[in-house]
């Protein structure tokens, strides 16, 4: 079985092994593929493996050979997933996809806009705190969270893992969706308040959307 990656630097620019892949067939791996280039490399091919490489219909209609698409993201809006399905064509996404990471750069970005970490780093470096009078050195109000209130616009996995580290840091976590909200949601998480929209709007210190 040959297996096709197209665009396989945004999954794997060279820190991660390729050989769990390589054990299921022949595997061959390309960092980037044009929209010209995608016929010629999945000829015969069964299985391909993409990120932002498009499969729309007339794509697809012209690869009778594929049988499966594994989409390498959360999300598998590059994919024409009606016509995979009248053809009998598999497709899989990763929903755990970056969940961890993606919560911790969204605190990192909530800190930076509370303490400002990055801007005083700069400041240091230039020199600014040594030229102060006083002993103490910062450039603008800095916000303490503990006992802020943080919105989430939207409550996914994502989210649930971003109220978990807010709450850990003292912060009242509100959250709406536009699906239904859960019992076992409720329970998982029973840090989050959920509410309305105009509530969120209201109520919040800062919002993130998800």
């Amino acid at each position: 079985m040959k297996i096709v990656v197209l665009d396989g630097y945004t999954e794997n620019p060279g820190d991660i092994s390729w050989a769990p892949f390589e054990k299921l067939g022949e595997l061959v791996v390309y960092d980037y593929t044009a929209p010209s280039e995608i016929f010629g490399r999945l000829e015969g091919v069964s299985v391909c493996l993409t990120n932002k490489t498009c499969f729309p219909k007339e794509v697809l209609e012209k690869l009778p050979d594929l049988k499966y698409i594994g989409c390498l993201s959360t999300g598998f809006n590059v994919v024409d997933v009606e016509y995979c399905r009248e053809h009998g064509i598999t497709v899989t996404n990763i929903p755990e996809y970056a969940t961890f990471a993606t919560a911790q750069m969204t605190i990192a970005l909530l800190l930076e806009i509370a303490n400002k970490a990055g801007h005083h780093s700069d400041l240091v470096h230039e020199g600014v705190w040594t030229r102060g009078r006083d002993f103490c050195f910062w450039d603008g109000p800095l916000t303490e969270l503990y006992g802020k209130t943080l919105g989430l616009f939207g409550f996914g996995k994502i989210a649930s893992r971003v109220s978990r580290i807010a709450s850990a840091l003292g912060m009242k976590v509100l959250a709406c969706r536009r699906s239904e909200i859960t019992e076992e949601m409720r329970k998982a998480d029973p840090q989050v308040t959920f509410t309305d929209e105009e509530t969120l709007w209201k109520e919040s210190d800062v919002i993130s959307f998800h």
